[in-house]
């Protein structure tokens, strides 16, 4: 039975005889049951038990520091405003202002990022339940980083200030543009994990997103506070540099199971519609995600119509490169992928005023080279430079997201010289006016930079922490229904046979 891969190549899983056993076409199905671990499996017994030691002791952490240094931006002790008219106002406006484009964030991350990685035949509880695990773990350490950099940035609010209390206390406000940092911590995490998906444990992979998230808020810190960067939808500080980082992380693993192409690595039917669920939601709330913390209502009039623009032009041109260099026939992991890349390649020049077909431009070149990284990077990196890229985020995230701090520098340096098209928004947005396109480039090098580095001290501890035994498969880690293992009766299909070869002799 010859299946298609992930990467466009046929697996070979072995013919089944009429009478085989249940045991024989499970193992045909990849699921080799010798190398899944039993309870009392020593390997297996001490990752478990380190991996809740790890999310218990964290999660301990993460709850004492937001007892101890977190309150609300807005109460009576701290808002500026004086009565709860004014307060419950103040309120209001923030809730309208963010809190839709932040829920449509965390459907990305929890649907659209979950139902994506389901592509893998045997691997679907774990794409999705490990997606929903670290993006609740992870919103919560990017949450607390990002308010750390920005206190050591700006300097840390002390709570009572406003109403003057005897004894204020330093204490980090909470506000509503944090729910959407927390979940922007997450996608990147989730970007990386694309790279080495089905290849770690949970372990592993908690351990690698507590690594990934601080390097995350350094690299923040440094393009985003430091050097004033504009990347209003992450195009460098979220896609390139967990594309970065993951495929770092991936590199440093080296599996020769996984590299040598592993028959577990192959989708279905089923699971690449499971999969191409997630691409239209991730498509439809993309809007959103580089939206979401625009300074101004201009800015985020801006951001909806070059991000929607976009998206047009990658989804057109994937289908289009697809049926290209696919010997006329449309391959489902580019459409699943590729056609995501003008949200991407978008994000860093959402703001800027690069008028709809200059949009649609950089979503035509993104999902080109999306779809022919699919086609001919994925597997050279894998003969050549000997990295295996689970889910090929070097094509959706990584190739776009460098093109995005490309087009950023070029805009900069335009938007320089046309002040009058952003009238008073342009020193909001350039905040190193006309010297703003040398910043730009300065963070392009610096989030390739500290993500290589994180990537590889990341890669080098999870290396060594009960590395995964068992390959693209979920029993591994989960209580799988046994419903899903069709086996087949040896009379049925020998009485199935013979009704063939009757209706065969009848037409001759």
């Amino acid at each position: 039975m010859n299946e298609v891969n992930n990467f466009g190549e046929t697996s070979n899983v072995g013919n089944l005889p009429v009478n085989a056993s249940a045991t024989t076409i499970v193992e045909a199905e990849t699921l080799d049951t010798k190398q899944i671990p039993n309870e009392h499996h020593s390997h297996w017994k001490a990752e478990s038990i380190t991996f809740l030691v790890v999310l218990g002791v964290f999660q301990v952490i993460f709850l004492i520091l937001f007892w101890v240094f977190f309150d609300y931006e807005i109460t009576v002790t701290n808002s500026t405003e004086t009565s709860n008219v004014a307060i419950e106002h103040e309120a209001e406006e923030k809730v309208k202002r963010y809190y839709k484009t932040m829920l449509d964030v965390g459907v990305m991350c929890y649907v659209g990022f979950g139902f994506l990685m389901t592509f893998l035949k045997k691997y679907g509880y774990s794409a999705f339940g490990f997606n929903f695990l670290i993006s609740a773990f992870i919103f919560q350490w990017g949450v607390l980083n990002q308010a750390f950099w920005r206190g050591v940035y700006h300097g840390f609010p002390i709570t009572g200030d406003a109403a003057n209390l005897s004894l204020p206390r330093w204490m980090v406000h909470f506000e509503m543009p944090d729910l959407v940092e927390g979940h922007f911590a997450t996608a990147s995490v989730l970007v990386s994990f694309g790279a080495f998906i089905g290849k770690v444990t949970p372990l592993q992979l908690l351990v690698a997103g507590l690594i990934h998230v601080v390097f995350y808020a350094v690299n923040f810190y440094v393009g985003g506070l430091v050097f004033r960067a504009a990347d209003i939808g992450g195009s460098m500080f979220i896609h390139l540099y967990g594309a970065v980082f993951g495929v770092t992380v991936a590199f440093i693993l080296w599996n020769k199971k996984a590299l040598a192409g592993h028959p577990a690595q192959i989708s279905r039917y089923t699971s690449d519609l499971f999969s191409l669920i997630g691409t239209i939601f991730l498509f439809l709330c993309w809007p959103s995600f580089n939206g979401a913390l625009a300074a101004t209502y201009a800015q985020q009039f801006r951001t909806f119509i070059n991000t929607i623009m976009s998206l047009m032009g990658s989804t057109i041109a994937t289908f289009f490169v697809s049926r290209l260099v696919r010997g006329g026939l449309f391959a489902m992991e580019d459409v699943q992928n590729a056609t995501l890349a003008g949200g991407v390649a978008i994000g860093a020049v959402a703001d800027y005023v690069i008028q709809p077909g200059g949009a649609l431009t950089v979503g035509l070149v993104a999902g080109a080279v999306s779809a022919l990284g699919f086609r001919f990077v994925t597997p050279n990196m894998r003969k050549y430079l000997k990295i295996h890229d689970t889910c090929g985020v070097t094509n959706l995230h990584g190739m776009p997201g460098f093109l995005g701090g490309v087009a950023s520098i070029v805009a900069a340096g335009v938007a320089a010289g046309q002040r009058y098209n952003y009238g008073s928004t342009y020193d909001i947005m350039f905040k190193k006016g006309t010297h703003q396109w040398g910043y730009q480039f300065a963070t392009l090098a610096v989030t390739i930079g500290i993500a290589v580095t994180g990537g590889v001290i990341a890669g080098f501890v999870i290396r060594w922490l009960f590395p995964e035994k068992t390959l693209f498969v979920d029993e591994a880690f989960w209580e799988v229904a046994s419903d899903d293992l069709k086996v087949e009766d040896p009379e049925e299909e020998t009485s199935a046979d013979k009704k063939n070869n009757d209706i065969e002799l009848k037409d001759k």
